[in-house]
């Protein structure tokens, strides 16, 4: 399959949640009007189900890289949450969301490692320090930043103050 623009990809999820909350009517006697929303960002996370206002919300980076995958996998996790709490209060992935999944005859798996290439992880900067006593540090962003506006940072081992002017170089 080609790749997909987002605006098709909400359509495939919400046709997708609406054949999936179908087939979970018919099983358990109780149907649940979903809200779906698409604001869900990050690596770690394709989807979460709020039982209480029967809302999905789903990442849409996750259902662009396969959607297939993410169709049957990630949507019918998160309506079994919805489900499993409205008719059996079951919380998290306990027993009961397992046993709604197994009735549904998907696998009750709490995770997937399908989309770990998804979304690139985060790039940090790192700025190296080098002391009078000839030790060196490396320090993220924020306290680089606070190094150099005066803040008082000093080695454990001899307490020698780092100051702006030990800087020694960017890493990446």
């Amino acid at each position: 399959m080609s790749q997909l623009t987002k605006t098709q990809a909400k359509k495939i999820v919400e046709e997708s949640v609406n054949e999936w909350n179908f087939k979970f009517s018919q099983t358990f006697g109780e149907f649940y009007p979903l809200t779906v929303k698409f604001a869900k960002r990050g690596r770690s996370v394709g989807g979460t189900a709020a039982s209480w206002s029967q809302t999905l919300n789903f990442n849409l980076d996750w259902a662009v890289f396969d959607m297939e995958e993410f169709t049957s996998q990630v949507v019918p996790h998160e309506i079994a949450h919805i489900y499993a709490a409205k008719i059996f209060r079951a919380r998290g992935h306990d027993y009961r969301w397992k046993m709604v999944m197994r009735k549904m005859g998907l696998s009750p798996d709490r995770t997937t490692n399908k989309f770990s290439g998804v979304t690139p992880a985060r790039k940090t900067r790192k700025f190296v320090y080098i002391t009078s006593c000839g030790c060196d540090f490396s320090v993220g962003i924020v306290r680089h930043n606070r190094i150099q506006g005066g803040t008082g940072y000093s080695c454990s081992k001899h307490r020698v103050k780092l100051t702006a002017k030990d800087f020694y170089a960017e890493k990446m």
